[in-house]
């Protein structure tokens, strides 16, 4: 097979890009999922070759689980945190905006009218409502928000 030469510093970063899609993968779920272990095998393939990159000390082998993981080190000195913290905000206000765009449009079309329109001409009228939402949370966050039920 094909072999990659790394340097120290690429490999560094290669442990990054494990544990970002490690994370993104695997956060949520509460059993292993069968689908993902050929992934899993292969971080852990990864995270073998620490010990040849000379970076012993940002992974370590856990004899009881049989499986390789970050240390703390790794932890302290990784860009992991920050990329994936900006990375949640604006998936969070991007999906947030993304389904009241949609409720909107639906309540203005109603569902049917709205699930016939291409994606185009369903682009164009989502547009304003949009841009109002992302200028509302870009300038107030969520502290505007509240939720209305039907005994307010």
């Amino acid at each position: 097979m094909t072999e990659i030469n790394l340097s120290q510093e690429e490999y560094r970063h290669l442990l990054d890009l494990v544990a970002i899609t490690d994370w993104v993968m695997h956060a949520f779920d509460t059993e292993e999922n069968k689908e993902t272990a050929p992934y899993r095998n292969l971080i852990q393939k990864i995270l073998s070759r620490a010990e040849d990159a000379g970076l012993t000390d940002l992974v370590e082998y856990s004899e009881e689980s049989k499986k390789y993981f970050p240390t703390a080190k790794f932890d302290e000195s990784s860009r992991f945190y920050d990329i994936l913290d900006s990375f949640i905000d604006d998936m969070f206000w991007d999906e947030l905006s993304e389904r009241f765009v949609q409720r909107d449009l639906i309540k203005i079309l109603g569902r049917a009218k709205y699930h016939a329109l291409s994606i185009r001409d369903r682009f164009e009228k989502e547009a304003p409502i949009r841009n109002r939402y992302e200028i509302e949370f870009s300038n107030h966050g969520i502290m505007n928000m509240k939720i209305i039920s039907e005994d307010d």
